[in-house]
């Protein structure tokens, strides 16, 4: 048989395997483009959707994952087992991932579902949500395979973080939030704009802005505001708001313009605070600043500001502008004796009768203490202003009704005149001031225009003030002593202690100089304690040496009474220097008696109780009456010089003190005659009867290491003494 049919044969079936072969080429082609377009459709899916694909396939516990690397282009796959993939899972987040993909494989939920933290490839810590569910099964249902999607939401949760922690700002911020939309409604509020507004969220919500609008704006205001914004995205400033109950108030606000999306939706978001009570503090301060806190009138400072002011818009044609300063005359005497709550009435009351005297346009301050100033715009020449003083004074002419009593103060008037005395406020003020303790100088109760030769004057009395403060620190102080000699017993029963300063440059200085700023310094107190010690030291001395019944006097003030504490001192004296109160007594003068009697009664009392003797000094020149001298525990009456220098010629002062001589017998009161200087007038006394007498014409004063030979009978007039004592 022949081979060609077998060769055909083979050749058919090698044509035929051929073709099979190309055909199987083809299909492998068209099906590996189909896997490659399905892979870049895969590719454009996931690069689209930003997801990336995940299998996980149990039964050999293997995973897969496919992600496209957006900046390259290029899909990305990895193969993990599932081991190494749990160890890229951030730790805390492990026990979540198994607990959702058991619950899935586990039939409990239909969807594997969680968001969990693993490191990318970059070993970056990053956020990923998974999505998938079971793809495969064995014959008994058990899950072979699970797939899925995940996607990177690291941006998304960093992006919710930052908005919740956001939220949590403005929900606690002390200032209100408020977020409207392009047509100014309400969008967001946050609850301190709530408990601003008084509206709830529910209530506010979608409401216009125009809701809280306060009729303190009109209409253009808001008009302006709404345009600025427009124009350029922000406002800031003031604004009244009108609270839900109607209550308006003050709030600092701060509105900016946010652009949500390229679409242009935009947002204004607005921070707001109340600002009503700092606002109301900053006024008050301000006031408090500008005016005097007790009695509202300017303070010092805001009165010089306006002055000035005033000073500069004018020009010598517009004539002369005064400026007054009103000095409350004895205005101490009111705080010491009913208080200074009572001082601080009387200036409440005194400002407000100053208030009704202006014209429109005057200008009042309270300069500080009890001294006030005023500047009378419309009087423009000397004349006026000298009318306006007078005006003044006799304002002060009815009492001030004061704690159920009527307060009688007067005031000294100090008048400067611009430009004359000067061109800026602090030196017209200071000449006002000038002139002003030259009335007061000259009396109190009137006014003086400032001239510079009394400025000079005053001006040598402030530094004596300094200087009698130094002197007070230095200890420059001494006393010395002036006999008081008996008519009756021929002998000394006593020494006046008399206090001088010891200058360093003048020497010794009289007490005429410098106890008035003791006085009105306040220093008497302490200078007149001193002097109580010194003097009953001395007197102990004298005493010790056998001269027993002899007494030291000393003057105190009614300052020092009125201090409240001088019983109590000279007792604690008395006490540690163990001498009897016999050896002390005190003098205070007619006039000071008389300004408070009935408290000076009291105080004298218990001076009395101690056994001090007491003695108006003095007498006759003031205007106790019998009444009063009837109820004072003095002892002693000691008749003023003036009334002994014009004996024995002048009969009315015989007639004066034969008078008082007569009036102390009556009361049981011993008489000293003071200022005795000649022997006629010594005679004359010793005529009349009176008991002891004092002057140059026994002795002057002197130290104390002179007054012992004194004591001892050693005095160059003790044999004239004796004399006029038997002319008696």
């Amino acid at each position: 048989m022949p081979h060609w049919p077998i060769d055909l044969l083979i050749i058919a079936f090698a044509a035929l395997m051929i073709l099979r072969y190309r055909n199987r080429v083809r299909e492998l082609a068209k099906a590996q483009a189909a896997v490659k377009e399905r892979d870049e459709r895969l590719k454009l899916a996931l690069g689209a959707s930003h997801d990336g694909y995940w299998d996980f396939d149990l039964s050999r516990d293997v995973i897969y994952r496919s992600a496209v690397d957006m900046d390259q282009g290029l899909v990305v796959e990895r193969t993990f087992t599932s081991i190494e993939f749990k160890h890229r899972i951030h730790r805390d987040d492990v026990q979540k991932f198994e607990t959702a993909l058991a619950r899935h494989l586990s039939g409990k939920d239909r969807y594997f579902e969680v968001e969990f933290r693993m490191l990318d490839a970059g070993e970056r810590m990053r956020f990923v949500a998974v999505r998938g569910a079971t793809v495969e099964r064995s014959t008994d249902g058990r899950a072979l395979r699970v797939a899925g999607t995940f996607r990177d939401i690291s941006s998304m949760r960093n992006a919710q973080r930052l908005s919740r922690i956001a939220e949590e700002v403005i929900e606690s911020m002390q200032e209100a939030v408020a977020v409207t939309n392009a047509s100014h409604e309400f969008v967001m509020i946050n609850p301190s704009f709530e408990a601003i507004s008084g509206f709830k969220v529910d209530e506010i919500l979608g409401q216009s802005s125009a809701l809280m609008n306060s009729d303190r704006h009109d209409p253009d205001f808001y008009r302006r505001l709404r345009n600025t914004l427009e124009q350029t995205g922000q406002w800031q400033g003031e604004i009244w708001q009108r609270r839900k109950n109607g209550e308006e108030r003050l709030l600092a606000l701060r509105t900016n313009r946010v652009e949500l999306d390229q679409n242009g939706e935009r947002l204004y978001v607005s921070v707001l605070a109340d600002i009503t009570e700092r606002r109301h503090d900053e006024r008050r301060l301000q006031r408090l600043a500008s005016h005097d806190g007790l009695t509202g009138v300017s303070s010092r400072n805001h009165f010089m500001q306006q002055l000035d002011q005033l000073l500069e818009k004018s020009t010598p044609s517009d004539g002369v502008l005064g400026v007054l300063e009103i000095d409350l005359d004895r205005l101490k005497h009111v705080n010491e004796t009913l208080g200074h709550d009572a001082g601080d009435e009387l200036l409440q009351a005194v400002a407000l009768r100053l208030e009704a005297c202006l014209s429109s346009g005057d200008l009042l301050a309270r300069l500080g203490s009890d001294e006030f100033a005023i500047a009378p715009i419309a009087a423009r020449d000397l004349e006026t202003l000298i009318w306006y003083a007078q005006f003044l004074i006799s304002a002060f002419g009815e009492p001030f009704p004061l704690r159920g009593r009527q307060i009688a103060i007067t005031p000294s008037i100090g008048i400067s005149l611009w430009p004359e005395h000067g061109w800026d406020a602090r030196h017209l003020v200071n000449a006002a001031d000038s002139a002003m303790y030259e009335a007061k100088g000259e009396g109190r109760n009137t006014f003086r225009i400032y001239s510079p030769a009394r400025n000079q004057a005053i001006r040598d009395r402030l530094e004596l003030e300094r200087r009698v403060r130094l002197a007070v620190e230095r200890n420059e102080f001494l006393l010395l002593y002036q006999p008081r000699f008996s008519l009756a017993k021929q002998r000394i029963t006593g020494f006046e202690a008399l206090l001088r300063w010891r200058h360093p440059e003048r020497g010794l200085v009289s007490p005429d100089e410098f106890i008035g700023i003791l006085e009105e310094t306040g220093l008497v107190v302490p200078v007149g304690r001193w002097v109580l010690s010194e003097a009953l030291a001395q007197v102990r001395e004298w005493r010790a040496r056998g001269h027993r019944d002899v007494s030291v006097s000393v003057n105190v003030s009614q300052r020092q009474i009125r201090d409240g504490t001088l019983q109590q001192f000279i007792a604690i004296l008395l006490n540690e220097m163990g001498v009897r109160g016999d050896a002390l007594e005190i003098e205070i003068t007619e006039s000071e008696l008389m300004d408070d009697p009935d408290s000076a009664i009291a105080q004298l009392d218990e001076l009395h109780r101690l056994g001090l003797r007491i003695a108006i000094d003095d007498f006759g020149t003031g205007y106790s009456s019998l009444s009063h001298l009837r109820r004072l525990p003095i002892d002693i009456l000691k008749v003023d010089k003036a009334f002994v220098a014009d004996l024995p010629g002048d009969s009315d002062s015989g007639v004066i003190i034969e008078t008082i001589f007569g009036m102390a017998r009556t009361l049981g009161l011993c008489v000293v005659a003071e200022g005795v200087e000649t022997e006629p007038q010594a005679r004359f006394l010793n005529n009349l009867g009176i008991d002891e007498i004092q002057g140059f014409w026994f002795s002057r004063a002197i130290t104390a290491e002179n007054c012992l030979p004194l004591l001892e009978g050693k005095g160059v007039r003790h044999a004239t003494l004796r004399s006029v004592g038997g002319a008696g």
